[in-house]
């Protein structure tokens, strides 16, 4: 249903006609794409735009996406926490391993969703182990691997995201857990507002405190390096 054409789902002629225009055949190229993407691009008001999203998602939307959207809406929700991301998706494999093209469709309806009810959606993702000659570098952080690997300080444990370099340029703003030597630090990795961040904080019984508003800015490997030294029952325990 994914490849239904925009042309048989009975959506008004005019509106029909500018996505023909604008090359968005099927369900698929209009349903991969934001309400405010669209908007942009089809250079129509949003709500014609949100008229059309609803026709075409309730042809071709599983029942289930329909149903979590009213659910936000019915009750209220404010906020969204889905954890843990990488569990679902591996799931969906009989392998275990992410594929990329199931995760494009799940980081499509989280934005979708995010946009449609107004509420942030805070996703949490796993690690897994990596060597040390195989430190992830993304384009947001402005550093070569021949660079990172003269620097002569090494960690003691290596982690990176699961998910992997597609996830990473679809969140707005990530944040990492981590612990040095048996101090807990929140990390702002990436975010349209800040410079890569590190916080020490605290759990408190009224929840995360910060040891220091001003925090230390990051550089290099240390962006996206995942450390877990020192708290031998996690991160986050009481």
């Amino acid at each position: 249903m994914a490849n239904k054409l925009i042309s048989e789902i009975g959506l008004p002629k005019s509106i029909s006609n500018i996505f023909a225009a604008r090359n968005i055949k099927t369900a698929k190229d209009a349903l991969s794409l934001t309400e405010f993407e669209l908007m942009e691009l089809l250079d129509v008001e949003l709500s014609q735009v949100k008229s059309a999203v609803a026709q075409i998602s309730a042809i071709v939307s599983p029942p289930y996406q329909t149903q979590i959207k009213f659910l936000v809406l019915q009750q209220q929700v404010k906020l969204l926490i889905i954890d843990s991301m990488a569990a679902v998706v591996s799931g969906e494999n009989d392998q275990g391993a992410p594929r990329q093209h199931s995760l494009g469709w799940h980081i499509s309806f989280i934005k979708s969703l995010a946009e449609f009810s107004r509420i942030p959606v805070l996703v949490t993702n796993q690690v897994r182990s990596q060597s040390y000659n195989e430190v992830c570098q993304y384009s947001f952080q402005v550093q070569r691997n021949d660079e990172t690997q003269e620097e002569p300080e090494k960690y003691d444990s290596h982690l990176i995201a699961a998910l992997g370099i597609h996830w990473a340029h679809a969140v707005t703003v990530r944040l990492v857990l981590e612990a040095k030597l048996g101090q807990r630090y929140i990390k702002v990795a990436k975010s349209p507002i800040s410079p890569p961040m590190s916080f020490p904080f605290n759990i408190t019984a009224s929840g995360i405190a910060l040891l220091d508003d001003d925090g230390t800015e990051l550089r290099g490997k240390e962006i996206n390096s995942i450390q877990c030294q020192g708290l031998s029952q996690g991160l986050i325990h009481n």
